[in-house]
């Protein structure tokens, strides 16, 4: 596999409730700029790294796939 995969690198492995999605990234060969294109909500890196291993176009050489952590927001009510 020649693409690149980060998982959090700069933070301790995050609770096991947290849910991941796989973001692809790319360079457009005519404008050159990147593109960014978001795959999913898993419930474990494994689950996030095996879609990566399995996704053909993720497998080409010019894109990069990260997984990364979803936040969670609370929403609570405004008591009046």
């Amino acid at each position: 596999m020649d693409n690149v995969v980060s998982i959090n690198p700069n933070k301790s492995e995050p609770h096991q409730d947290q849910e991941y999605t796989v973001i692809v990234k790319f360079g457009d060969p005519v404008t050159k700029a990147q593109q960014a294109s978001s795959f999913g909500i898993f419930d474990t890196v494994e689950q996030a790294m095996a879609f990566v291993n399995e996704f053909p176009l993720i497998q080409q050489p010019n894109y990069i796939a990260e997984i990364v952590p979803l936040n969670r927001v609370e929403v609570k009510p405004i008591n009046h």
